[in-house]
């Protein structure tokens, strides 16, 4: 299984659990872009530059799973112009 997470916005994209526990971003911190060990996979996260006045520089979450447990993408809005764009490639879905 391939998931591809890209997202376009002022925004941060955080991974977690079912029981709440981060494992990237999230509790008001910013991880640096770098391979994660998450739920039995190794899950890839990347942050590119973009054009900080159009506020469109994506991010990625790449795992080749399976995973050993249900994974949530969160993303945390910030102040200002909101929207995403995002795709998702999962052979179960």
């Amino acid at each position: 299984m391939i998931v591809v997470t890209l997202i376009f916005c002022l925004s941060s994209t955080a991974l977690r659990n079912a029981n709440g526990q981060y494992y990237i971003n999230g509790n008001f911190s910013i991880d640096y872009p770098q391979p994660f060990s998450v739920a039995g996979t190794t899950v890839h996260y990347e942050r590119f530059q973009g054009d900080r006045k159009r506020n469109n520089a994506p991010e990625v979450l790449r795992a080749l799973g399976p995973t050993s447990e249900p994974l949530f993408v969160v993303v945390g809005i910030q102040k200002g112009n909101h929207w995403s764009k995002y795709t998702t490639n999962n052979d179960h879905m």
